[in-house]
């Protein structure tokens, strides 16, 4: 069986010109062919990047071609006379330029971070997707004032769709998607490659091409570094303008919840605190479809429920970072992978948070996109760590001085306590309701 694939962008409208290329395959070198598409981008992303997956064929973006090629895939060739064009479009009726627009939504591709700076819209608010759907639906929902397009993507749009945008600016980069082969599918097949070239009619790659797409792969790679970064750190901005005025536990974590949900575009996310081994949810955001509700956390490091991302920040009060689902040390739980990988979950991070010295809740976040959350980003996580925990400890405060004066008021026998005294004394009993 012969493992066929193709880059989403051109299996989200088009799936039957790749059908009808398949069967060439088949008839090319007498066996099945199984056609396997993509759901998203981000799924590409995050199957490519893992060493062993390496279907026989792949029609590739040029950032994934420059993957597979790291994993030894010969390239065989592109469409003759076939670049990739790009649309920055948005919609009709709005007075657009690029000066006083907010959003641009981009996939999550090395070229659209490269056209983000061509354009000058590096500074502009940036919505990653995981396709072009989505992006679609952002752009006609006005949650995104531009959107950038592959034009094979709008061309086959409907024209009760089409009808309501407006195509800002045409770009082409002048390069394309590539024919690759696998090397142990090339070893075993090397007399009908040239055959699958000539059907296809593909033309030769030439250096200087290679050298133009590994300068846009390098530089968007950098840039894409450069955007998350400025997006979390917006996020820490934005959290830290709400936690002040929180008054309760409960306003705090809703507001966290709510805020990484609605402004940074994340899945979901949770809050937890222990509940005698188990860390229970306290507080959730998003779209989770019943996930965080089955979800079964332990605080203990010897049973399979405690070694996951969120029983480790707790138990070993660290940041643990998930930055691909389908390889991470911390997914080693079939079932919670499988579960995340149904709802599209490519990476996550785990931060405890602290209370009186003691880790006391942790804070699980959830991204459709792979390698959203680095360990180059750690100081952000940390800073937002101990951001929290101040606001924690502060509300504790302030809820204690209000018992204490409460007590002073009904009994003047506490009159003669001071206030750091009456907080050792909360303490105590504490840590004495703790050890039983």
């Amino acid at each position: 069986m012969i493992d066929f694939r193709v880059c989403p962008h051109d299996t989200q409208q088009g799936l039957d010109k790749w059908l009808n290329i398949a069967k060439k395959i088949k008839e090319i070198f007498g066996q099945e062919v199984e056609l396997k598409p993509f759901k998203n981008f981000s799924e590409e992303d995050a199957l490519c990047s893992i060493d062993d997956f390496k279907p026989d064929i792949y029609y590739a973006s040029f950032d994934i071609s420059l993957l597979l090629l790291e994993k030894h895939y010969k390239l065989i060739g592109r469409f003759k006379n076939k670049n990739d064009v790009f649309l920055v479009i948005g919609l009709k009726g709005k007075d657009i330029n690029y000066q006083n627009v907010k959003t641009v939504s981009i996939p999550d591709k090395a070229i659209a971070f490269y056209i983000l700076d061509k354009l000058n819209l590096y500074d502009k608010e940036v919505i990653l997707l995981d396709s072009f759907d989505d992006m679609m639906e952002f752009l006609l929902n006005e949650k995104a004032d531009l959107g950038i397009f592959y034009e094979d993507y709008y061309d086959e749009l409907g024209l009760d769709i089409k009808d309501n945008l407006k195509i800002i600016e045409k770009l082409d980069l002048d390069v394309g998607h590539y024919f690759l082969i696998s090397e142990e599918f090339y070893e075993k097949n090397k007399d009908n490659i040239n055959k699958l070239i000539e059907l296809l009619d593909l033309e030769e790659v030439y250096n200087e091409d290679f050298n133009k797409i590994k300068e846009y792969s390098k530089f968007g790679k950098i840039l894409r570094d450069l955007v998350i970064h400025k997006i979390l750190v917006k996020s820490l901005q934005d959290i830290n303008h709400l936690i002040v005025s929180a008054k309760t536990e409960e306003e705090l974590f809703n507001q966290i919840c709510q805020s990484l949900v609605d402004k940074n575009h994340l899945k979901f996310v949770w809050i937890g605190k222990k509940d005698k081994e188990f860390i229970k949810p306290a507080c959730k955001c998003g779209k989770d479809d019943g996930y965080i509700d089955n979800l079964v956390i332990s605080t203990r490091a010897d049973v399979p429920e405690g070694r996951g991302p969120a029983g480790t920040a707790y138990r070993e009060n660290k940041i643990v970072i998930n930055e691909n689902t389908l390889v991470s040390e911390f997914m080693n739980m079939k079932p919670w992978k499988d579960e995340l990988l149904k709802r599209d979950i490519y990476s996550s991070l785990s931060i405890p948070l602290e209370k009186s010295g003691e880790v006391y809740a942790v804070i699980t976040v959830y991204s459709t996109t792979p390698f959203m959350f680095k360990k180059e980003f750690l100081i952000i996580f940390e800073e937002l760590k101990r951001d929290i925990s101040f606001v924690l400890n502060k509300i504790e405060e302030e809820k204690l001085l209000k018992e204490f004066a409460l007590l002073v008021s009904q009994d003047e026998g506490y009159r003669l306590l001071t206030k750091e005294e009456y907080k050792e004394f909360i303490e105590k009993k504490k840590k004495a309701k703790r050890l039983g």
